[in-house]
């Protein structure tokens, strides 16, 4: 939040009930509460980068959602942008089903596609809503 010349974070603990409610709600709650009072509200998301483990990463579901894309489409942009990605078979699964493995993605990098496609996808907004008609075409025949 932004008041006058000072700025106010918060980052709720991963144990509070605030944990549990969704950023992008709070954050629309939070601005119409303080709007009033003509204070800014802001999220800012931070990913954080060391994933180590691949159960960590993002399944092909959590990472098409996140682009805002269909599921099949994922493997191509992922190779496309280079996103790093893993195959492996879930520890749960790796007894009951051990033929079963799972692709995941690299959050990091999947995060900043995110943000590429959705600076890309406003672009083409803005492009399409100042775009003006051409000229119409002349359908009289050249006579010769």
């Amino acid at each position: 939040m932004h008041t006058g010349s000072e700025t106010l974070e918060c980052e709720p603990a991963r144990s509070t009930p605030l944990s549990r409610v969704d950023a992008q709600a709070l954050t629309g709650w939070l601005a119409e509460q303080l709007g009033q009072f003509q204070v800014a509200v802001e999220r800012q998301t931070e990913v954080e980068r060391d994933f180590l483990r691949p159960d960590e990463w993002w399944t092909r579901s959590h990472t098409a959602e996140l682009w805002r894309v269909p599921v099949g489409e994922v493997d191509g942009i992922a190779a496309q942008r280079g996103v790093e990605s893993h195959r492996y078979t879930a520890r749960a699964d790796a007894m009951s089903s051990p033929g079963t493995s799972v692709t995941v993605y690299d959050p990091g990098r999947a995060y900043d596609v995110a943000e590429e496609l959705r600076a890309e996808r406003a672009a083409g907004q803005a492009a399409d809503s100042t775009a003006t008609p051409g000229p119409a075409e002349d359908d009289a025949t050249d006579s010769r």
